[in-house]
């Protein structure tokens, strides 16, 4: 495979790469998601901070349209497993009864299992295409930004998680957003921040990029 002119070896254990991550999509559709997740990053990248506070949104609609067998379009990013995991850890580390916030829910799989130990639980997200139908519970809310600006008041939540976000904000704005965490959590409040890395992170079935 090539990107920009560049051969790109698949790793040799890319399918066990695959099992692992659940995903059953053959290398070639796996890059032509990174190669459009990569025209896509560059566009923010190449944009000015008024024009970002608009495209976060745009271009999170044009990557789910674009790749029709994203993992999180077929429901499958965050599977049971994770989401298990996930929960029992946060549970372990937030106080019950406490005021969550997730930045970008996507799929909201997450902090919808949150719901029975927080008193409040807030889905964050530029868009809601992935928040699936039906009644919420009732101290469940989904609240859409700019990538940016978080529309709480200041100390209003005391624990806030993201997990593969970070990598996915313009750097200006990924200090922009993180003074927005810290304004937002109370006193005493914590932020759980999950990047990418070899083994989670886009690159993991490729040997460069």
């Amino acid at each position: 495979m090539t990107s920009n002119g560049i051969q790109v070896p698949i790793k040799r254990d890319w399918s066990k790469i695959s099992e692992f991550c659940h995903d059953a999509r053959t290398p070639e559709r796996i890059f032509a998601h990174y190669q459009i997740e990569k025209a896509l990053a560059a566009q923010l990248l190449n944009s000015d901070q008024d024009a970002r506070l608009s495209l976060y949104a745009e271009v999170y609609g044009k990557l789910f349209t674009s790749v029709e067998d994203h993992p999180q379009n077929r429901n499958e990013y965050r599977d049971d497993r994770i989401v298990n995991l996930q929960t029992t850890l946060l549970r372990t580390l937030i106080q019950k009864g406490a005021r969550f916030g997730e930045l970008g829910a996507g799929d909201c799989k997450l902090s919808l299992s949150m719901c029975s130990h927080c008193s409040s639980v807030n889905a964050i997200d530029v868009t809601d295409a992935l928040l699936p139908p039906g009644e919420k519970p009732v101290n469940f809310q989904f609240v859409r930004i700019d990538g940016i600006h978080l529309p709480f008041a200041d100390n209003s939540l005391d624990f806030m998680f993201s997990d593969q976000l970070m990598e996915h904000l313009h750097p200006d704005d990924a200090v922009r957003q993180l003074s927005e965490v810290y304004r937002v959590l109370s006193p005493g409040g914590a932020y759980y921040c999950i990047t990418p890395n070899a083994v989670t992170g886009p690159s993991r079935h490729f040997g460069i990029l």
